[in-house]
């Protein structure tokens, strides 16, 4: 696997039941790297580093849970 692309590493669990299904689930993300917080609109969703792993088509995830939403400032 390329440098330039080092694949899925992380995967966002949790949060409002839209978005469960959405493809920004499953992504790439430095390792030291313990908050994600995704843009989705007019919000951002939050994640924090669980400690878990799970396997994924044979990729190892790090399990991040969904803690909180904030909106985007207008």
């Amino acid at each position: 696997m390329e440098m330039n692309n080092p694949g899925p590493n992380a995967l966002l669990v949790g949060g409002p039941d839209w978005s469960n299904d959405e493809p920004w689930r499953v992504r790439h993300v430095k390792p030291e790297q313990i908050t994600i917080k995704v843009n989705v609109g007019n919000r951002y969703e939050h994640f924090q580093r669980t400690g878990q792993e799970v396997v994924r088509e044979q990729r190892q995830l790090n399990v991040f849970e969904w803690s909180h939403s904030t909106f985007v400032a207008e």
